[in-house]
């Protein structure tokens, strides 16, 4: 009996697949339990495909991410960021410098990762929220912090999103290499709700909006000199919030709760 199992297992899959009768019927019944369970990952031609299946290169890029938070709990961090999840956002924050303020403004809360440079491909999402006061804003955030690891209150940043601006929402971004410009546009649709993705394009980054699904450019940022940094230089990618200006009186410390959709970091390894 032993040498009919042997026999079984060296045959060529294709010979298996017609002998499969034979091994349920004579074999099986006193088949060692190492053939059983080395049998059972036989994959033959034609044969739809074991149920566990490895991952796609995409979804491992994914998966392998390490997502962290940044000027808010742990907590907030949510199990999928490909899923939808919001981000509270208190008042009296932003993401801003100018020239007279010398030091920036970074308290903003945000949920993203930190990823080497050269492996940057793209970063998309899509946000919305209860926009009602001054400068309340969303979108995603691009930081390159001086060395990795480094704190991001002292690095180049570009932000994209929606930014309420007298008494409607608009699309903003937002570029800071020593001091922050702003530039904005209507909305292309209404509501409160826009995607947006930011993407290298050799050694720039390209900002756009999607809107039914045809990208709509909105800037280039030259200075991102994605080819030129050092090596082993590294960014953060991910999604942020800000509320610069507070309620009114007796409501100063109400915030509001930013919404995403859909964040993808793509990168290439």
């Amino acid at each position: 009996m032993h040498q009919r199992h042997d026999l079984k297992v060296a045959l060529p899959y294709s010979l298996a697949i017609s002998k499969l009768f034979l091994f349920d019927k004579l074999l099986k019944p006193s088949a060692p339990p190492q053939l059983l369970n080395r049998l059972k990952f036989i994959q033959f031609p034609n044969n739809p495909a074991p149920a566990l299946q490895s991952y796609s290169e995409k979804q491992e890029r994914k998966m392998s991410l390490n997502y962290e938070t940044l000027n808010t709990p742990s907590s907030t961090l949510p199990s999928d960021p490909s899923k939808a999840f919001q981000i509270p956002t208190p008042p009296k924050t932003d993401i801003w410098r100018t020239v007279n303020q010398g030091n920036m403004e970074f308290n903003a809360p945000g949920i993203g990762a930190r990823i080497p440079v050269s492996t940057f491909k793209s970063l998309s999402a899509t946000v919305s929220g209860p926009w009602k006061t001054q400068f309340d804003q969303g979108g995603i955030l691009i930081a390159f912090p001086k060395t990795p690891g480094a704190d991001l209150h002292d690095s180049q940043w570009i932000k994209a999103g929606i930014e309420f601006f007298n008494g409607e929402p608009k699309l903003g971004v937002v570029g800071t290499d020593r001091f922050s410009d702003w530039s904005l546009c209507p909305m292309f649709e209404e509501g409160g709700k826009a995607s947006f993705v930011a993407e290298k394009e050799a050694s720039t980054i390209w900002i756009y909006a999607v809107v039914k699904g045809k990208r709509q450019p909105l800037r280039e940022i030259k200075w991102a000199d994605l080819e030129g940094r050092a090596e082993g230089a590294e960014m953060w990618v991910g999604v942020y919030g800000a509320k610069p200006t507070p309620e009114k009186e007796g409501d100063e410390k109400a915030g509001i709760d930013v919404t995403f959709e859909g964040l993808e970091i793509e990168t290439s390894g």
